[in-house]
């Protein structure tokens, strides 16, 4: 191997600091191409345009949840009794903060990899849209979930040793990627949680699959619906532990999500809620809750409600971009959906994508890091 090319791989600016994880033997070939020396604007139009979108995810979307996420953890570190709703607003804010800045990060990585000709491996794909946990660890942080497969799970047997070996062997893997994002006991529990959550997919998959049944479940749209709603919560009250300081911390916030610390409304929401807040009052509901004002409460879920509604209707980066090959394996998620949307040189595009980068721009009052940083 070229002393210098590996010292340009180990210095690739564009995922040096939170990834995607790159392996030698995908960029190393690429640096020895011919087309590595040489720029074209298809090149530039391209990686612009996917570094445009990471930045509006990150300035625009992840940093305008951010707040609500940060006020309800905030409070329950600081010992503060949560109640239903507002737990609630965290949990989902952080669910969309996350998965926004990270899979913004990863975008504007692999558009600067792309201006100088390296594609990057492709680091999530509309993880939030899956209806198993399988899936999820399959599209979220794909180049992580890769390497612990890879390094991990397989060096320690994967499921050549047996039912129980296996199951072993996913907890363990999981664990110890938890304990890969830092030394808590918060990421413990997350990593853990996470094992449990696919030994249990696994067991229910091959339960099915030996009833001769998978197929048919699988195709019924009712037990799809089923299985992505509760996917998506087992990954949010996760996500509960991934982002707390401690696990007083996860613990208060689990509690409000189940109900457990009673319920009690922001202040100034019975005026928003007209005639349903009497209702509300007389059954026993108080309006006393100081850490969510009224009118945070009504931004938190409208903010919630635009962020679903392009996780889970709008096309992502690499769909926006599949005809161009906007990274490396990207062909393996190919479908046909949103044709109509895909991005192609235009004016119209070049609008779009202004108007984006404008409002990054207004958006950048004060400096706000990525949240990979801090693992």
């Amino acid at each position: 191997m070229d002393f210098i090319k590996y010292c340009l791989f180990v210095s690739f600016f564009p995922q040096l600091i939170a990834g995607p994880i790159v392996r030698h033997n995908e960029t190393i070939p690429q640096f020895c191409n011919n087309k590595f020396n040489s720029i074209t604007y298809s090149n530039i139009s391209i990686s612009l345009s996917i570094f445009t979108i990471g930045l509006f995810k990150k300035v625009v979307l992840a940093d305008g949840i951010a707040p609500y996420a940060i006020l309800v953890f905030n409070a329950a570190s600081r010992g503060e009794t949560v109640y239903l709703i507002e737990p609630w607003c965290g949990a989902l804010s952080y669910t969309f903060q996350l998965y926004f800045d990270f899979s913004g990060y990863s975008d504007m990585a692999i558009g600067l990899g792309r201006m100088f000709n390296v594609y990057l491996p492709l680091n999530f794909f509309s993880p939030y849209r899956c209806i198993s946990i399988i899936d999820f660890w399959k599209r979220w942080h794909i180049s992580l979930s890769l390497f612990l497969r890879d390094y991990l799970y397989v060096p320690l047997g994967g499921n050549r040793k047996g039912f129980y070996a296996k199951h072993k062997n996913l907890i363990t893997t999981m664990l110890l990627g938890g304990l890969w994002h830092g030394a808590g006991w918060t990421f413990i529990a997350w990593g853990i949680l996470h094992g449990l959550y696919l030994s249990i997919n696994h067991s229910w998959r091959s339960i099915l699959l030996k009833w001769n049944s998978y197929q048919a479940i699988n195709d019924s749209t009712l037990i799809k619906t089923i299985y992505f709603v509760l996917t998506f919560l087992a990954v949010t009250i996760a996500w509960v532990f991934f982002r707390s300081d401690n696990i007083m911390t996860a613990q208060k916030i689990l509690f409000g999500l189940f109900g457990l610390n009673g319920l009690n409304l922001p202040q100034g929401s019975f005026e928003i809620l007209g005639p349903l807040g009497k209702t509300l009052t007389n059954q026993g509901v108080s309006f006393q809750s100081a850490i969510m004002r009224g009118y945070m409460f009504r931004d938190c879920f409208f903010w919630i409600f635009i962020l679903s509604v392009i996780t889970w209707c709008f096309p992502n980066t690499n769909e926006f971009l599949i005809n161009f090959d906007s990274a490396l394996n990207v062909n393996r998620y190919t479908n046909n959906n949103y044709l109509q949307l895909r991005w192609q040189p235009s004016v119209l595009w070049a609008l779009i994508l202004s108007i984006m980068f404008i409002a990054c721009l207004l958006s950048m009052s004060s400096a706000s890091e990525f949240l990979y940083f801090n693992f």
